[in-house]
C-alpha cells in the first residue's frame, strides 16, 4: 500500500520546487555578494572587441578614440623601453606591495578621485597603461 497524499502534490514535485527555491535564493545571494566584493566579476564588459586592440604600429594618441584598449605584451615592452608609457597598477595597496610590474605606480581605482594631484603630475605625452589582476578584473579599464 502506498501512503496517502497529504497535499495535492507528489513528493517529487515538492522536492523539485524546493530545489528551485534554493537555487533561486543562492543566485540572488551570489549576485548581492558579488556586487559588494572588491574583486567582483564584471557582467557589463566581458571583453573588448578586437577593433579596440592597439597594435605595435599605434605609437601616438592623436586621433585615437578614448577608452580602454588591449595591447600586446611586446608592444608594452617596446613602449617601456622607449619611455612611451607610464604603468598604473589599479589594485589595492596590499596587492601592489605583494608584487607589481617594476616601475608601475600604484593608483587604486577607489582612490582615483582623491588622486587628482597624482594624475596632474603624470606625463601628457605618453600612454597611460593601467592593469590589475587579469581578465576577470576590470579595474584597469
Amino acid at each position: 500500500m502506498s501512503e496517502p497524499r497529504v497535499s495535492g502534490r507528489s513528493s517529487w514535485t515538492r522536492d523539485a520546487l524546493g530545489a528551485l527555491g534554493i537555487l533561486a535564493l543562492a543566485t540572488v545571494l551570489g549576485l548581492v555578494v558579488n556586487a559588494f566584493h572588491p574583486r567582483a566579476v564584471s557582467f557589463r564588459n566581458p571583453g573588448l572587441p578586437a577593433s579596440r586592440a592597439v597594435g605595435s604600429g599605434a605609437e601616438t594618441a592623436v586621433g585615437v578614440e578614448a577608452g580602454p584598449r588591449v595591447i600586446p605584451a611586446d608592444t608594452l615592452q617596446a613602449w617601456l623601453a622607449k619611455g612611451k608609457c607610464v604603468l598604473l597598477d589599479a589594485r589595492e595597496p596590499g596587492a601592489y606591495a605583494a608584487g607589481h610590474i617594476p616601475g608601475a605606480r600604484n593608483l587604486p581605482l577607489d582612490f582615483v578621485a582623491d588622486s587628482a594631484a597624482v594624475l596632474q603630475h603624470l606625463p601628457k605625452d605618453v600612454w597611460l597603461v593601467c592593469y590589475c589582476d587579469g581578465p576577470p578584473c576590470d579595474l584597469g579599464e
